[in-house]
Protein backbone atom coordinates (compact mmCIF):
# COMPACT_ATOMS: atom_id res chain seq x y z
CA UNK A 1 0.00 0.00 0.00
CA UNK A 2 1.23 3.34 -0.62
CA UNK A 3 2.42 5.83 2.26
CA UNK A 4 0.19 9.00 2.10
CA UNK A 5 1.72 12.27 3.87
CA UNK A 6 -0.76 14.95 5.21
CA UNK A 7 0.23 18.82 5.15
CA UNK A 8 -1.79 21.29 6.72
CA UNK A 9 -2.13 24.71 4.76
CA UNK A 10 -2.70 27.75 6.67
CA UNK A 11 -3.48 31.27 4.30
CA UNK A 12 -3.21 34.53 6.43
CA UNK A 13 -5.14 36.32 4.03
CA UNK A 14 -7.90 34.06 3.20
CA UNK A 15 -8.43 31.92 0.24
CA UNK A 16 -11.23 31.87 -2.76
CA UNK A 17 -11.26 29.06 -4.81
CA UNK A 18 -14.06 30.09 -7.51
CA UNK A 19 -16.38 26.92 -8.81
CA UNK A 20 -19.06 28.48 -11.12
CA UNK A 21 -20.61 31.40 -13.19
CA UNK A 22 -18.61 33.38 -15.35
CA UNK A 23 -16.75 35.31 -13.08
CA UNK A 24 -16.20 32.10 -10.57
CA UNK A 25 -18.55 33.73 -7.65
CA UNK A 26 -19.45 30.84 -6.44
CA UNK A 27 -17.06 29.52 -3.85
CA UNK A 28 -15.61 25.99 -3.27
CA UNK A 29 -15.33 24.01 -0.04
CA UNK A 30 -11.97 21.55 -1.25
CA UNK A 31 -9.17 22.69 -3.39
CA UNK A 32 -8.62 20.44 -6.75
CA UNK A 33 -5.72 18.89 -7.41
CA UNK A 34 -4.64 21.13 -10.53
CA UNK A 35 -4.71 23.96 -8.27
CA UNK A 36 -2.55 22.11 -5.77
CA UNK A 37 -0.11 21.94 -8.72
CA UNK A 38 -0.13 25.28 -10.60
CA UNK A 39 0.57 26.64 -7.12
CA UNK A 40 3.26 24.47 -6.51
CA UNK A 41 4.95 25.10 -9.76
CA UNK A 42 4.42 28.71 -8.97
CA UNK A 43 6.16 28.27 -5.85
CA UNK A 44 8.85 27.08 -7.03
CA UNK A 45 9.30 29.85 -9.64
CA UNK A 46 9.20 32.34 -7.09
CA UNK A 47 12.27 30.95 -5.17
CA UNK A 48 14.00 31.31 -8.03
CA UNK A 49 14.06 27.89 -9.13
CA UNK A 50 13.21 26.72 -12.88
CA UNK A 51 9.64 25.83 -13.11
CA UNK A 52 10.38 23.65 -16.34
CA UNK A 53 12.65 21.45 -14.33
CA UNK A 54 9.80 20.77 -11.95
CA UNK A 55 7.11 20.36 -14.22
CA UNK A 56 9.51 17.96 -16.76
CA UNK A 57 8.62 14.80 -15.21
CA UNK A 58 5.20 15.37 -15.73
CA UNK A 59 5.21 15.57 -19.65
CA UNK A 60 7.64 13.23 -19.43
CA UNK A 61 6.36 10.76 -18.09
CA UNK A 62 2.54 11.06 -17.16
CA UNK A 63 2.09 7.27 -16.08
CA UNK A 64 4.89 7.50 -13.39
CA UNK A 65 4.95 10.90 -12.23
CA UNK A 66 7.05 11.51 -9.18
CA UNK A 67 3.95 12.50 -6.86
CA UNK A 68 0.65 12.63 -7.12
CA UNK A 69 -1.70 15.19 -5.73
CA UNK A 70 -5.26 14.79 -4.55
CA UNK A 71 -8.17 17.03 -3.55
CA UNK A 72 -7.34 19.61 -0.73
Amino acid sequence: MPEFLQYRLRFTGGLHIGTQGVNLEEAGLTIPSDTLFAALVYAVQRVGSQADQFAGPYVQSPVDPPFLLTSA
